[in-house]
């Protein structure tokens, strides 16, 4: 049964996908786990990718800390500390919090951090801010100068004991979820994986599937397949009456359909997660084959969703 599409309402954490919608294509999943979560706790996740493999699936404000305050302090002359703070110190000392901690940065907020481990080596770092410091709330503390608060900011609201271990806890398992995805999704001997030669139109359909958000070519699927490249071109057209190119930009589209339907991410960045690449070719794409810019498609259809 195909779950209901559930798209979640514009503001606060607008680039939730829809549920179904994720279901469908399971490459959106990490941005809906990262949206349930702030739309639990109510704060901005951000994602420190540290082997850089889940970036292309995560929306390009993901990595860096875009809540407005802390947009506002890094145009600061304080912005420095934010790198020096959240970019080295925290990256030099995450072995040493491992179930995550508390911290409160130079400007006084608070923020839940938690590292992702994954196989051999540090994957992930998340953060979640932002807040202030509550009466008797444990905290890791920036040792830096204090620096105030932009004139005029408002004040967010404050964290504390209880909510920050609610919090942490939910982030803990966030970072299991997102480490469960990578381990489905992207490792090696999963993404090369094809099914039993048997059923050799299931093998093509399953490649494409798994990999077209990828930089795949015929290539790809003939070593998949143990077929030469000319061999595989021939399977794809005897058994789909299309070549592999038709099929592989029909998948490509209907990622990026759901993503311009169920989400708020950028041209640039819907292009490079469907599998695109650049945002160029994939406006020559869409509009050869949809009759229409991915922009016009994204407000015609959120037009009749309304």
């Amino acid at each position: 049964m195909v779950p209901p599409d559930i798209t979640f309402p514009q503001g606060l954490n607008a680039g939730i996908p829809a549920y179904g919608a994720a279901m469908a294509d399971p490459y959106l999943e990490p941005e809906l786990a990262i949206g349930c979560f702030e739309r639990w706790s109510g704060l901005t996740v951000t994602v420190h990718d540290l082997q850089g493999r889940l970036e292309p699936y995560l929306a390009g404000t993901r990595h860096w800390h875009a809540a407005p305050l802390c947009a506002a302090i890094k145009r600061s002359p304080h912005g420095a500390k934010c790198i020096a703070f959240d970019g080295v110190r925290v990256h030099a000392e995450m072995s040493q919090f491992a179930e995550g901690r508390i911290q409160v940065c130079h400007a006084g907020l608070v923020e839940a951090v938690q590292p992702v481990w994954r196989g051999d080596q540090w994957e992930l770092i998340l953060f979640a801010g932002q807040r202030v410091q509550g009466p008797g709330l444990a905290a890791a503390r920036d040792p830096q100068d204090a620096t105030p608060l932009p004139d005029g900011a408002p004040r967010p609201a404050i964290l504390g004991q209880e909510e920050a271990q609610l919090v942490l806890e939910g982030l803990r398992q966030l970072g299991a979820r997102l480490r469960i995805w990578l381990d489905e999704r992207i490792s090696p001997a999963v993404a090369q994986r094809l099914p039993p030669p048997s059923d050799r139109r299931g093998q093509i359909s399953q490649f494409i599937a798994d990999r077209h958000h990828e930089g795949v070519g015929l290539a790809d699927l003939a070593r998949g397949l143990g077929l030469s490249r000319h061999r595989t071109a021939h399977v794809v057209k005897a058994l789909f009456a299309r070549t592999f190119v038709d099929l592989l930009t029909e998948a490509r589209l209907r990622s990026a359909c759901a993503m311009l339907m169920h989400t708020a991410l950028t041209i640039p960045d819907l292009a490079r997660r469907s599998g695109f690449g650049d945002a160029d070719h994939f406006h020559r794409v869409f509009r050869a084959r949809m009759r229409t810019t991915p922009g016009r498609y994204r407000l015609g259809r959120r037009r009749v969703e309304a």
